[in-house]
């Protein structure tokens, strides 16, 4: 997906600026779609200068990198809990994703990080559920189709599917990483 997206966006980035593509007047669903994508990359960014630059980053000299590779992905996971209780899934795999982030971070930056976040959130808002939960809902507006998850509120981040992604996510980096460590 990654790779068709990235060649698609590629194309139509030489099509557009080669004029080659006629862009009819925007509608106003189409740019608060836009306007809400770009929100999503920047409340990632956020998060991602916070608990990679900051906590990962500043921390991993202070304590190390696996000690500041946890704190930051509790970190990260706590902050999604109010004013939304999680559940035990969802806490879960809101630490996993903070350790994938944080291993994008480790691997490639703060961009690495920003872009795996920010691609998740776009996805999941793009694809019709809620981003973080209900707690989100006066910040963002709804996704232009609402798809509720059976049996959370929140939406595949809640699931036990994420869970299993996740954790073969981390393995996978996790092996390829094996040879420099962290």
């Amino acid at each position: 997906m990654a790779a068709g997206s990235v060649l698609f966006l590629t194309t139509w980035a030489l099509l557009a600026g080669a004029g080659a593509v006629l862009t009819p007047e925007p509608t106003r669903a189409h740019r608060r779609f836009w306007a809400t994508i770009a929100l999503l990359l920047l409340l990632s960014a956020v998060e991602e200068v916070a608990f990679r630059g900051g906590l990962l980053g500043w921390g991993g000299r202070v304590v190390g990198t696996p000690a500041a590779l946890a704190v930051s992905s509790m970190g990260f996971a706590a902050s999604h809990a109010f004013p939304t209780r999680l559940s035990l899934t969802t806490w879960v795999n809101l630490t996993l994703y903070g350790v994938l982030f944080g291993l994008a971070y480790l691997v490639g930056g703060l961009p690495a990080s920003i872009a795996l976040h920010g691609s998740w959130n776009a996805w999941e808002w793009g694809l019709g559920f809620t981003v973080s939960g209900p707690s989100t809902s006066h910040l963002l507006p709804a996704p232009p189709v609402r798809r509720p998850l059976r049996g959370t509120p929140y939406g595949p981040e809640g699931h036990w599917a994420a869970t299993v992604t996740c954790l073969l996510s981390v393995g996978a980096t996790l092996a390829v990483l094996r040879p420099g460590g962290l």
